[in-house]
């Protein structure tokens, strides 16, 4: 039997909190049900914990323009409810499999909340109106997502959408705070945003053809495309696997690195703040700018392929423009013009080391909790957490991304979940852009291991191979399984744990994309813990 006593746990959805509007219960749900229900103004619908709908719930439009709340604790499995008329709130505190969810014409206001804890996954998701709002604090898996006619979509911080092809219409807007793994394309149509500040992967193309700021970090596997009236801003950490066509208006600070081609059209324009690193070939039809020349600063791109700059389009600003093949005049083919302030392979950013104001390592029930502040910062990509029991070897455990360029203080923050007992040396190894490194002091920490088990996941996402790191007080034997959203279980293997850390790695290679739940169960089939896994 594993102890009871965990460094690492995830709470239940037993433990629900903010279930406010969930008491006055007008309709109760127990049990395996399947009936039909007709509701009006003023009904809260209760599915308890324990019980499982897969009926019907429909508001007609002679039902009252007063509010409706639907309120799960249970499960939901095969389900369909559609409103037509008044307000009308969806909760899920417990689990969705499959619901079709439709809000119609003669609503006033719409809700949709997979509040923290819960999970809910839908074949697809398609909403029309400006009154609707789908907010995730969870876990939410879907097919295809369509907005259209100011609908709005909003992914909390910590929380994680895994979906298929994501296409914003007329007036919508997205807002990723959390995680978001897109399996196929994004399309951000006529006045329509989607802002980006936590991590996004998109395994297809992004076409944009009206506004998309991205402030965290964005992978894009296929093609990104700058459209019609559209503006991009990529202030961090973006990569695109294809190629990069800009047709309107691009604005780049931070790092992007480009698989492929990066094409400027006529009409089209980027301003280049930060550096890009282009695999392909860079073709200049419009107009690109660099920072102002009055900052002392400098934009780059750095070019593996060819460069052409076509008749009519100019370089401005303190711009470098590095060819690996440094060709005579700094470009391959040059039939356009650049300001005297532009450079070739001269004024690439130079990363400078972050200056640091504290670092501090505690332990707690939870593990070693690390804390470092920066003063500033210029370039700076990540940072390293490392430890060693020596003070001499140090190994790295975690990596957390830097903000790139700050003249405020910035707080991080870091868990290693999995310490050694006994005394152990702490330490941050900060990288930047261009791979140079300063470290933070050495701080020590003592751990005393109790009688527990704890365990992490790394690297998480992953692609085929993930690696358990596992620390037990003594010998014992677990099993290791892994659950879709939706519970079903798709694989189990039984390990033979030894006293300290133990290690083993699980292949996910042949699981689709998506998020899983990888649960550690004792002899018994006791649940100890539980870590979210996304797979790319």
């Amino acid at each position: 039997m594993l102890a009871s006593a965990l460094f690492f746990s995830i709470e239940g959805i037993e433990e629900i909190q903010d279930d406010e509007g969930c008491e006055s219960c007008t309709i109760t749900i127990t049990g395996n049900n399947s009936n039909s229900y007709t509701v009006s103004q003023g009904d809260v619908v209760c599915i308890v914990s324990g019980a499982t709908f897969s009926g019907s719930i429909q508001r007609n439009s002679s039902s009252g323009s007063g509010e409706v709340r639907i309120c799960n604790q249970g499960t939901i499995s095969g389900a369909s409810m559609s409103f037509n008329k008044g307000e009308n709130y969806v909760d899920n505190f417990g689990i969705i499999t499959s619901l079709s969810l439709q809000f119609n014409g003669g609503t006033s206001e719409n809700e949709f909340i997979n509040h923290e804890d819960a999970t809910a996954t839908f074949s697809s998701m398609n909403f029309s109106s400006s009154n609707t709002e789908i907010i995730n604090e969870g876990t939410l898996n879907s097919g295809s997502i369509t907005l259209s006619s100011g609908a709005s979509f909003h992914n909390q911080t910590g929380a994680m959408v895994s979906s298929g092809n994501v296409q914003l219409n007329s007036n919508t807007e997205l807002e990723n705070e959390g995680t978001w793994h897109v399996s196929g394309n994004i399309a951000v149509n006529s006045n329509a945003e989607l802002e980006n500040e936590g991590t996004m992967t998109v395994t297809g193309d992004v076409e944009n053809n009206k506004s998309l700021n991205s402030e965290g970090t964005l992978s894009v596997g296929g093609n990104f495309s700058i459209n019609g009236s559209a503006v991009a801003e990529l202030y961090n950490i973006v990569s695109i696997g294809g190629n990069l066509n800009v047709n309107k208006t691009l604005r780049q600070e931070g790092t992007l690195t480009l698989t492929g081609n990066m094409t400027v059209n006529g009409g089209g324009n980027a301003t280049v703040l930060g550096h890009i690193d282009v695999g392909g070939n860079l073709t200049n039809n419009s107009k690109i700018y660099g920072q102002a020349t009055s900052s002392g600063l400098y934009g780059s791109i750095a070019i593996q392929g060819m460069t052409t700059q076509n008749g009519g389009a100019k370089l401005f600003g303190n711009l470098d423009i590095c060819d690996a093949g440094s060709p005579v005049g700094g470009m391959d083919t040059n039939w356009g013009s650049a300001e005297p302030s532009v450079t070739y392979c001269q004024n690439a950013p130079i990363g400078m080391p972050v200056e640091w104001l504290a670092f501090e390592a505690t332990p707690t029930a939870a593990g070693v909790e690390l804390m470092w502040m920066t003063a500033m910062e210029q370039n700076n990509d990540f940072f390293t957490v490392e430890r060693s029991t020596d003070a001499l070897v140090f190994e790295a455990i975690t990596k957390v991304q830097g903000v790139g360029n700050s003249t405020e203080p910035v707080e991080y923050q870091a868990t290693d979940p999995a310490p050694f007992s006994g005394s152990a040396y702490y330490r941050i190894r900060q990288t930047d852009f261009d791979g140079k490194t300063s470290f933070t002091n050495q701080v020590e920490v003592t751990f005393e291991l109790e009688s527990t088990f704890s365990f992490s996941l790394y690297p998480n996402p992953v692609k085929e191979v993930a690696n358990l790191e596992m620390l037990a007080s003594e010998g014992s034997q677990v099993q290791v399984c892994i659950l879709s959203m939706n519970g079903q279980e798709l694989k189990r293997e039984q390990i033979n744990l030894n006293a300290g850390k133990n290690r083993h790695q699980l292949q996910v290679s042949d699981l689709p994309a998506g998020i899983y739940i990888v649960q550690i169960r004792d002899n018994v089939g006791t649940i100890s813990s539980s870590i979210r896994m996304i797979k790319q």
